[in-house]
């Protein structure tokens, strides 16, 4: 199999964090002679997701988790946008404990769900072997990311997380690491962000491509920190993302200035081990995000919840 290369966002902000729980909680067992397990049990998790739950702006209301999510690894979420149908990627386990190891179960896969978000079923973009994140549908066409092997013009192999529309690599795609592609179809851009290494953990940026050329967004969006996982609304007006300027993955929504020029960004979630991967029905009612778990001893876990707009 080939795992992706892509270092999601929840792991950026996970790895983060320190050698105790949001309660304070020494990670060193209180019985050397009988530890408790390192995965914890449903109802362990249960838990956890209470006593950390994500803080959202007052517009919004208290997160409620998504049926398909397990103990396991669900992320990059994506609704549609009459959210009737939420995709998103899924790795069977720990998939920091897994890299750590370099053991993986298997690669990642896009599995979609209809609502109510109880089961699952696997999109039939993924492949074998290859690993498939940051689906996101307009119109009849699905943007993606994907590792697949690509042999350019001069035959060399090349591995790197690239954008694709169905099934075709897309043109802009260069030797860095390029993911989360956001077609917003009101203005004919698709916002995408690239990191150009994920060895040295190097900043990811977020990007436009429009009239055959990727323009890099200036500040206030991109930082010297990672700013990732574009997501715009149905008219091209608003943009959520991810930013760890504040040190872990946070939700911002920022509005539109001019082509490629938006304003200061505000917060809209947060957590202790991180939120991102924001993404909204066309209506604004329902923003479904990704937001990572951590246990006392060092399991960690994502999951994908939605939260209601509360009426005026």
């Amino acid at each position: 199999m080939k795992i992706a290369a892509i270092l999601l966002i929840l792991i950026i902000a996970i790895s983060g964090c320190s050698d105790s729980n949001s309660n304070g909680q020494d990670l060193e067992p209180k019985n050397p002679e009988n530890p408790p397990q390192l995965d914890p049990v449903e109802s362990e998790w249960d838990a956890i997701r209470a006593n950390n739950a994500a803080q959202f702006s007052p517009e919004w209301g208290t997160p409620v988790l998504a049926g398909i999510s397990t103990n396991n690894w669900e992320d990059s979420a994506f609704i549609s946008g009459d959210g009737q149908t939420l995709y998103f990627t899924y790795y069977p386990g720990d998939i920091t404990a897994d890299m750590a190891k370099l053991e993986f179960k298997d690669d990642f896969d896009i599995f979609y769900s209809p609502k109510p978000f109880t089961q699952k079923f696997v999109h039939p973009i993924s492949k074998d072997i290859w690993s498939e994140a940051g689906a996101m549908i307009s119109g009849g066409d699905i943007y993606y990311m994907s590792n697949f092997l690509e042999q350019d013009e001069i035959g060399v192999i090349e591995a790197n997380d690239n954008i694709y529309k169905n099934s075709e690599r897309l043109p802009f795609n260069t030797l860095g690491y390029e993911t989360d592609p956001h077609y917003c179809a009101a203005q004919d851009e698709l916002y995408y962000w690239v990191t150009p290494s994920y060895v040295d953990f190097k900043p990811g940026d977020i990007y436009v491509y429009k009239d055959g050329k990727s323009t890099l967004l200036g500040p206030p969006i991109n930082t010297d920190a990672h700013d990732l996982e574009p997501f715009l609304t149905k008219d091209c007006q608003t943009m959520y993302f991810t930013s760890h300027r504040n040190g872990k993955g946070e939700i911002f929504v920022s509005k539109r200035l001019g082509e490629f020029a938006w304003q200061e960004p505000s917060l809209v979630a947060t957590s202790p081990f991180g939120v991102g991967k924001a993404t909204l029905t066309d209506d604004g009612e329902y923003l479904f995000f990704v937001q990572g778990f951590s246990s006392a001893l060092g399991a960690n876990n994502a999951d994908i919840l939605y939260v209601q707009r509360k009426a005026n």
